[in-house]
């Protein structure tokens, strides 16, 4: 490419499309999938030879803020701008936002915030406290309720048993006085017929 080519610094310019189909593979894209993106001629990447004029940067760098344009160009610093890169050997990966494997390493990106699906866990649990917790009151409501009813039905059983106790004396007493006449007037006839006699 000519015109306005970048010629300012020394460039490995066979490095810089290494760098451009790691940055696509990053992506998950293929190469035909990432011209369509930036508006790049079709061809574009494999016919790549590392000249870039800055058109064709300016295309690219638009569409893919997250592009660190010096590492592109240069190899300075890290893929993606603004991203603090770990390497963890081994099987020790831990969690982040954006993981590479590569060989027996992990390149893990850090933004510096929750891992998504660990906030939706918390949110989760959370809830699922909430609903407990709620249950769990309305069901004292609900004992503190029977309890009362419980108290409530004792109190008339042993109010409506008084009643009938009372009932059951004055009945009584009826029949006491009722007996107690009868015998007066029985008495009352021997006397007459002992006289009479």
């Amino acid at each position: 490419m000519t015109g306005d080519a970048i010629t300012d610094s020394p460039i490995d310019r066979s490095a810089i499309k290494d760098r451009l189909l790691k940055y696509i593979g990053h992506l998950g894209l293929g190469q035909n999938a990432f011209e369509k993106k930036c508006g790049l001629a079709i061809g574009f990447v494999s016919k790549f030879s590392g000249n870039i004029t800055m058109k064709s940067l300016e295309k690219i760098k638009s569409t893919n803020p997250d592009l660190n344009e010096d590492w592109l160009l240069y190899d300075r610093g890290e893929m993606l701008r603004g991203v603090q890169q770990t390497n963890i050997s081994g099987d020790n990966a831990g969690i982040g936002s954006i993981g590479q494997m590569s060989g027996g390493s992990v390149d893990i990106h850090h933004n510096g915030g929750k891992d998504r699906a660990i906030v939706e866990q918390e949110k989760n649990v959370q809830y699922s406290l909430d609903v407990l917790t709620t249950e769990l009151q309305k069901f004292h409501e609900q004992a503190d309720r029977k309890d009362e009813y419980i108290r409530e039905i004792v109190k008339a059983s042993f109010e409506r048993n008084e009643e009938y106790v009372k009932r059951v004396d004055d009945l009584i007493k009826l029949i006491v006085a009722q007996d107690q006449r009868i015998q007066a007037r029985a008495d009352r006839m021997f006397d007459i017929m002992e006289k009479k006699l």
